[in-house]
């Protein structure tokens, strides 16, 4: 099957494949979606192949994976990414299932930088967006209905982690999935 695909792919090394499909359709557009700390995926990548695979090993090796897929990615005009954080639904894995509640991305996410800034709503978040916040929904109707490129890969942070609501729905469906 590998040997019926174009010369721009490498069989030796499966990450050819975005480059692949990049060049073999440029005129298509192409996008990754993924959570930074993704548990699951992560999981069934590295933790049976490699030691230490405590969680945050097996999240750090994903990170640095993550890290050169997007430069990969950058290479090519055609590839679009939504990278959120994290979220406390089904260990942060995939950004499309369940629901859209806490799939939003902010290339600019950070500990808010003035006192005044922790009496706005909602109280006790000490992250703020200084820049964009770009929910699924928007991210989707952009890159399916008006063609955009959508490159967002958000930093470190616990937005959702500190977010009241995220507080109360993740439990109930993390406990309706058994977990």
């Amino acid at each position: 099957m590998l040997g019926l695909l174009p010369a721009s792919f490498d069989r030796n090394n499966m990450g050819t494949i975005n480059r692949m499909l990049s060049m073999e359709f440029p005129n298509d557009q192409l996008a990754y979606s993924g959570y930074s700390r993704d548990y699951n995926y992560s999981r069934f990548s590295y933790e049976r192949f490699y030691s230490p695979n405590d969680k945050e090993t097996v999240l750090n090796y994903w990170k640095e994976d993550q890290d050169k897929l997007v430069a990969e990615l950058k290479l090519y005009n055609n590839y679009s990414y939504f990278i959120p954080h994290e979220r406390a639904i089904n260990a942060s894995h995939c950004s499309t299932i369940i629901t859209f509640i806490g799939a939003h991305a902010c290339q600019q996410m950070e500990k808010k930088r003035n006192w005044w800034e922790y009496l706005e709503w909602p109280w006790g978040q000490t992250y703020k967006c200084y820049s964009e916040f770009v929910p699924m929904e928007t991210f989707l109707h952009r890159f399916l209905n008006e063609n955009q490129r959508i490159r967002i890969y958000e930093p470190v942070n616990g937005y959702n982690a500190e977010d009241p609501g995220m507080g109360i729905v993740a439990p109930l469906i993390n406990g309706a999935l058994g977990g």
